[in-house]
């Protein structure tokens, strides 16, 4: 019985989680084949990203960039993200810097924020379950927090607002953990959600304790699953990844 129970929980793990995304041969080698998995499990579809949205090189940061010039860029981890944008801002391809929305506080989102700060002036922006664990890191006992206090401007769940043609909106989003946010950016018939670590093509991305990735209805991912329903939010773009892709209904 208990083996039972083992083999039906390793299939729905291989079923909804991201680490057969990101390592495959390693995933199916080292777990699937030994717990006798064979099938093939479902996929989403890949999507295409707008215009407006593409990733900075290989690293965890997106930019969002207005016809007008102006832009929002998505989190702070890597040197070269920081350096980019910043080339931009000198050459004159971006012309303002509007914003910098922070998804979440672990440390390969943040690392570069020292010195984003001392280049670039803009307002930084999230949700309060994102603020309070940036400004204060020290206080709390998770994984991969960031080394330097960051001070973020709050912006209260669910809040819309205008920006250069786009319309935003702050969401409480706790995917990969309790302490994280998801911003979603419409234009016309767009509607793209940046969900920071949280879901991949495959399920789940990272369901880990120690980030407080809590269970039960109206909790983590389930909550997310009913935020993407009440938004009616199809495409998704997680930061570690190049493509964005499609949650239908059936999916």
């Amino acid at each position: 019985t208990l083996e039972g129970r083992l083999v039906r929980y390793a299939k729905d793990y291989v079923a909804a989680g991201a680490v057969r995304y990101y390592f495959p041969d390693e995933f199916k080698k080292g777990f699937e084949v030994p717990m006798g998995i064979t099938e093939e499990p479902h996929r989403c579809r890949i999507a295409e990203h707008p215009n407006w949205i593409s990733r900075i090189g290989e690293t965890t940061s997106y930019l969002i960039r207005s016809e007008s010039g102006h832009a929002i860029m998505i989190d702070a981890g890597d040197v070269p993200a920081v350096e980019y944008v910043i080339s931009l801002i000198q050459s004159g391809a971006v012309v303002s810097l509007d914003a910098l929305w922070i998804t979440h506080y672990h440390d390969d989102h943040l690392n570069a924020i020292g010195m984003f700060t001392q280049n670039i002036e803009c307002p930084i922006i999230s949700t309060v379950s994102v603020e309070e664990v940036c400004r204060n890191p020290e206080a709390y006992f998770l994984p991969a927090v960031c080394d330097s206090n960051v001070n973020i401007s709050v912006i209260e769940d669910k809040t819309s607002w205008e920006w250069e043609g786009f319309k935003l909106t702050a969401l409480h989003f706790p995917a990969q953990s309790l302490y994280h946010a998801g911003l979603l950016v419409e234009k016309g018939d767009d509607r793209v959600l940046l969900c920071g670590d949280g879901f991949a093509p495959t399920g789940f991305d990272d369901y880990c304790p120690y980030n407080r990735s809590r269970l039960g209805n109206g909790r983590g991912y389930r909550l997310c699953l009913d935020i993407l329903k009440e938004y009616n939010i199809h495409q998704l773009v997680n930061e570690h990844q190049t493509e964005p892709f499609y949650y239908d209904e059936d999916y």
